[in-house]
């Protein structure tokens, strides 16, 4: 299989002897987009360091001694939606335990989805050293490829074909690093399918699947975002310290990275004190008022998923499978507690059909709305407000009745407002300029009874977005240029 263009990967090295810094970096700086790295445990103190911190938008370090897997594939998952590539790397190795219940780099890997990059050297024991975690790796059925640092090596053992060598001296490239990178570096080839890495398959090119082209549209119109966008997702982890039943660890550095200075520093530093989140979404003493439930509106989100999901069974089926399996009660009534936030009635119903979507060839809302996942709805919120707290855009900027239930990769998202007398209206949140509400439907119950019309009928969506599916199965969402 090739490695896929967009998403997580897991970079680890064989030994603490391999600067895994350069490697990072290398696959950073030919990403093509965005990059993002978080490292899990101890940050680098490598000649390297500062290297990567100029290749990446956003550089993450998380560690504590009862850091979950669930905190950190959150984390991953959530940059995954706004930077083309996520580098999670496992300075410790890819079987240490790395926190609560011993979780490895490894079930990281699993968690996520992603492919791993070994990073070995040269020395006598490279090839050994990388052979026992590419075995290690398939047993798992994780793919990998394997990059080696330094100069010289004999990697005709490997069971895999060598993804990329960067020689000794890539420091001394640093004025030309991304394109001898790409010299270096062959992150789209190389990787080892587990079913067939012990045979010829090693061998043979390994062909990569094509950018969609209507993403990569998306993702330059997002770009345009600027400053607001960056900061944004380069704050986006810091929801674990407040979200719901997440355990605590230490974040080390979420900031955007402008070239390093003439002497720079080669240690990750602390993040600079941040008031609070609860400055521009203050709790409630008494917790959220819980919604007036209505069976109506319940019944209606019922209706209208069964007939989405009947349409996407036939017609878009990979989109289809990436629909996600119910959110549990108590999971919706602990993330309501921790915003202090009643939900509208019709979108538990909705999270109580599905707890939003996968994110690879995910379902979306027009024209192009992920659902999220419990965890990233709570994640969402608490960002905004971070913001709002810390640069005070405006009042009509953001708002704790904002209920943040589907996003666009760009730090935008459909939201219910549930600000007192708006009743869960759907509205539309764009990190420049702020919340609007025209042309969006008055609650989230009707936005699925008019995606599911769309869906049917072929008509499209608020005479602006037409639902097409495209060759590989997946529903996607034509913009027309003049509304019908």
């Amino acid at each position: 299989m090739s490695l896929p263009e967009r998403g997580p990967w897991l970079v680890t090295a064989t030994s603490s002897s391999v600067d895994w810094v350069v490697a990072a970096t290398a696959l950073a700086a030919t990403s093509g987009g965005r990059a993002a790295v978080v490292i899990v445990g101890a940050g680098p103190d490598l000649p390297s360091a500062h290297l990567l911190r100029a290749h990446v938008a956003t550089l993450v370090a998380v560690e504590g001694e009862h850091l979950s897997l669930d905190d950190v594939a959150a984390i991953v998952r959530a940059l995954s939606g706004t930077h083309i590539r996520v580098l999670a790397v496992a300075s410790d190795g890819l079987v240490t335990p790395l926190g609560d219940g011993g979780w490895t780099a490894a079930d990281l890997a699993a968690e996520v989805h992603a492919p791993v990059a070994v990073i070995t050297g040269t020395g006598a024991d490279a090839v050994g050293h990388a052979i026992l975690m590419l075995e290690a790796l398939e047993t798992r059925r994780i793919p990998a490829s394997v990059i080696a640092v330094g100069d010289g090596g004999d990697f005709s053992a490997l069971p895999v074909r060598l993804a990329g060598q960067i020689p000794a001296d890539a420091l001394e490239h640093r004025d030309r690093f991304a394109e001898a990178a790409r010299e270096w570096v062959h992150p789209l080839t190389g990787m080892a399918d587990p079913a067939t890495s012990a045979g010829n398959e090693a061998d043979k090119p390994v062909e990569t699947a094509p950018a969609k082209p209507d993403l990569q549209t998306r993702i330059a119109k997002k770009a345009a975002l600027g400053l607001a966008v960056a900061l944004v997702v380069a704050l986006v982890v810091l929801f674990l310290c407040n979200g719901v039943g997440m355990s605590a660890f230490t974040m080390r550095e979420a900031e955007l990275h402008t070239p390093p200075p003439a002497q720079p520093s080669v240690h990750v530093q602390p993040p600079v004190p941040r008031r609070s989140p609860e400055r521009a979404c203050p709790p409630s003493r008494f917790g959220p008022t819980a919604a007036a439930q209505d069976p109506t509106a319940g019944a209606r989100v019922e209706a209208a998923w069964t007939r989405i999901e009947r349409w996407l069974a036939a017609k878009a089926p990979v989109s289809y499978a990436s629909l996600r399996g119910p959110a549990a009660p108590q999971r919706i009534a602990a993330a309501q507690a921790g915003m202090s936030v009643a939900f509208p009635p019709d979108l538990v119903a909705s999270l109580r059909r599905h707890d939003g979507v996968e994110a690879a060839a995910a379902f979306t809302l027009p024209p192009f709305h992920r659902p999220l996942p419990l965890a990233q709805i709570v994640a969402t919120w608490t960002v905004n407000c971070r913001v709002l707290a810390d640069l005070a855009p405006g009042p009509d900027w953001w708002d704790k009745g904002f209920v943040p239930f589907a996003a666009d990769g760009g730090g935008g998202c459909l939201l219910a407002d549930q600000r007192p007398g708006h009743h869960g209206r759907v509205g539309e949140f764009d990190p420049e300029t702020g919340a609007r509400f025209e042309r969006w439907p008055a609650s989230t119950a009707e936005l699925l009874e008019d995606v599911a019309d769309a869906l049917e009928t072929g008509s499209p969506f608020d005479g602006r977005y037409q639902p097409t599916v495209t060759a590989a199965g997946e529903l996607d969402w034509t913009i027309l240029r003049t509304p019908r």
